[in-house]
């Protein structure tokens, strides 16, 4: 089979849940195959950094970076000091506000990123008791940070995590940093992006960093593809605040295209409603006024199409009774495939035809493009649907409730 014909990875092929040597062959299956391709910058600069590091702030990385690389001798050695450095230099960028749009996974500005090992497994489904990274970027604020900078104190929420929760992602490697990226290293460091994409409907582009002893390269990730840095040293304060900024501010820099549906939040942390007893919502959808408490239904490949689909229902406050809309998320080969709201629309634009969802009167969200290879280009669609059918109250009698029964069972089968 020519380069030019990828060969299809299907990710139903992995068994549940996700394992993480199944994980990491499926990842270096679709590289292989070039379904999903991975780009090294040789020869682009990083651009102008934000701006430089205070003296204060510059001193403190100096000896975090001593303790890196001069006076660890395990891994777990490397914990503390490479994560309390990314800390450092978060505060310091978060100190120097941007009028880009924020990080979709942060609720508000005041919000800082900490970079911590993980205590525990990330929780979510199938994937988190398997796939562990190392290092996690989650939210937190000023006091959060000091007390983990200063005192080497996290507080109880942070103890259980989950993947729709975190900023960023990494791993720690003891050894030296190589010359060339090491494939086995790569595909580590996209499995957990992976994890993080299926995870995160309102985020497509993905920034992880590899921590080596003498060095670290961070990883842009987009659906199709994954652009690597190049290696780096601890004492390139440029290479780090760039990662750190383009964390807060992902359309920034090189990347000034849009991202992320900013509608979409995750819930931190999650939180039983009333819409749905003993159920806990991952995300807020907010459009035209109205918050709805978004519950997970599926979760498709981490690559790719991406395909997310949620239930999303809120209490009116006139009725109590649950306004409810099926939401989807996905990304779009352009060059491929119809756009799914065309084709709803012309399914229904001769009246509404039973049977066939309907695009929500309240959807907004206008898709968005990001370049992927010569010969194909995502797009990121939002569609808000509304429910079909009728009420089971509406059944005239007995039969006509067991025929309905009988219909979903069919559907389930």
């Amino acid at each position: 089979m020519s380069p030019q014909t990828p060969v299809k990875v299907r990710t139903d092929k992995l068994s549940r849940p996700f394992k993480a040597d199944a994980l990491r062959q499926h990842i270096e299956t679709a590289i292989d195959s070039r379904t999903f391709q991975t780009f090294s910058l040789v020869d682009r600069d990083l651009g102008p950094m934000p701006t430089p590091l205070d003296t204060a702030t510059a001193d403190k990385c100096s000896s975090y970076i001593k303790e890196i690389t001069a006076i660890a001798k395990s891994e777990k050695d490397l914990y503390k000091p490479v994560t309390k450095l990314l800390t450092e230099i978060s505060r310091f960028v978060h100190a120097r506000p941007s009028t880009k749009p924020l990080n979709s996974v942060l609720t508000d500005k005041s919000s800082l990123i900490m970079f911590i090992i993980r205590a525990n497994s990330v929780q979510d489904a199938d994937d988190g008791e398997l796939i562990r990274p190392v290092i996690v970027g989650v939210e937190a604020d000023a006091d959060e940070v000091a007390d983990y900078l200063d005192k080497n104190r996290l507080p109880n929420r942070l103890s259980s995590l989950r993947w729709s929760q975190l900023v960023s992602v990494g791993e720690i490697k003891l050894s030296a940093m190589p010359e060339k990226s090491n494939q086995e290293d790569l595909v580590q460091l996209l499995s957990y992006v992976w994890c993080t994409n299926r995870y995160q409907p309102n985020r497509f582009l993905h920034t992880a960093i590899m921590a080596y002893k003498t060095g670290f390269f961070t990883l842009q990730c987009l659906p199709d593809s994954a652009t690597l840095s190049w290696n780096h040293s601890y004492d390139n304060h440029h290479a780090l605040v760039q990662y750190i900024y383009a964390l807060y501010y992902p359309e920034s820099g090189a990347n000034s295209q849009p991202c992320q549906f900013t509608n979409l939040k995750p819930i931190q942390p999650p939180k039983i409603t009333t819409a749905a007893i003993g159920l806990k919502p991952s995300f807020k959808y907010a459009v035209r006024g109205v918050e709805y408490s978004v519950f997970d239904l599926f979760h498709g490949s981490g690559f790719s199409r991406q395909v997310y689909v949620g239930l999303g229902a809120t209490a009116t406050r006139s009725t109590g009774i649950p306004k409810v809309i099926v939401l989807k998320v996905y990304c779009r080969d352009v060059t491929r495939r119809f756009r799914e709201e065309d084709i709803l629309q012309e399914i229904h634009k001769d009246g509404y035809l039973p049977g066939v969802p309907r695009i929500s009167k309240d959807a907004s969200e206008q898709p968005f493009q990001f370049p992927g290879d010569k010969d194909r280009t995502r797009e990121a669609c939002m569609v808000p649907l509304t429910t079909t059918g009728e009420s089971l109250s509406k059944c005239k009698d007995v039969l006509q409730f067991l025929k309905a029964m009988y219909d979903l069972t069919e559907g389930c089968a």
